[in-house]
């Protein structure tokens, strides 16, 4: 989602939600076909274009003012807001494209419904981080640990956006287990780390002793692909880990 938002170089100039022809106008060369979602407006509305088809201004761009199917461009193919209180208000502030709310007592949130299938994920996690010989550095402290020959490690698997966080930033159900085990969002840690030190924790409660840059900017990422929102002592932490620490990258040397 966060790739195709980026191939978007308009979004509905009026704030009214929706790309109208005479929006579009003179300002659909950075349109792209087929089927990109957006969300960058940060309501949790995400927006799919419908179909390629002769446009108002005569080109051939895909903006299909004379469709009946798609008369307005964008249409909203899905709103499913989190349920309950855990979305927020209509209206909230924005920063980087994600709804700024204080979050809600967590009610109702059963780990067991995110499923375990990201358990077999390690070698792919491993196979992407740095190592030294045949051992991988864990980007929160850069601890080596050996790598197994089934290319493991006596690490944990860690969900960079906890799943109970996640949970609380508007993580709707349906997401549940695609989120658990999104690639994006899993690195390996320390146990002692993991499970003693961050746990379920957000930005603005721990951040990590190294890659203080890269962490921010992957729980950033994670949010803007799933509709997450911050609170504002997160969005402040994250603001000056990556004010702080430029590297986007994980570096153990």
């Amino acid at each position: 989602m966060a790739g195709e938002r980026d191939t978007f170089a308009y979004w509905d100039a009026n704030g009214n939600g929706d790309l109208t022809c005479s929006e579009a106008e003179n300002r659909d060369e950075g349109l792209r076909l087929p089927a990109h979602r957006d969300n960058r407006d940060g309501t949790g509305l995400i927006y799919e274009w419908l179909e390629r088809g002769r446009s108002s201004d005569g080109d051939d761009d895909g903006i299909s003012c004379e469709s009946s199917r798609n008369p307005n461009g964008y249409v909203p193919i899905r709103v499913t807001p989190p349920s309950g209180d855990r979305m927020c208000p209509s209206g909230s502030p924005t920063w980087m494209g994600l709804p700024v709310c204080e979050e809600v007592e967590r009610v109702g949130y059963d780990r067991d419904a995110f499923g375990s299938a990201y358990s077999s994920l390690e070698d792919e996690i491993i196979e992407g981080l740095p190592k030294s010989g045949g051992q991988v550095y864990t980007p929160y402290s850069c601890k080596l640990f050996d790598i197994r020959t089934d290319g493991t490690a006596a690490t944990d698997i860690e969900h960079i956006v906890a799943l109970a966080e996640a949970y609380d930033s508007g993580l709707r159900e349906e997401q549940f287990r695609t989120f658990a085990g999104d690639l994006v969002n899993l690195t390996i840690a320390d146990p002692a780390v993991n499970r003693h030190e961050k746990s379920d924790r957000d930005a603005a409660e721990w951040r990590p002793s190294r890659n203080t840059g890269w962490f921010a900017a992957k729980v950033v990422a994670v949010k803007q692909k799933y509709g997450l929102s911050v609170n504002p002592a997160e969005r402040d932490a994250l603001a000056s880990m990556l004010a702080s620490d430029s590297s986007r990258a994980v570096t153990c040397n």
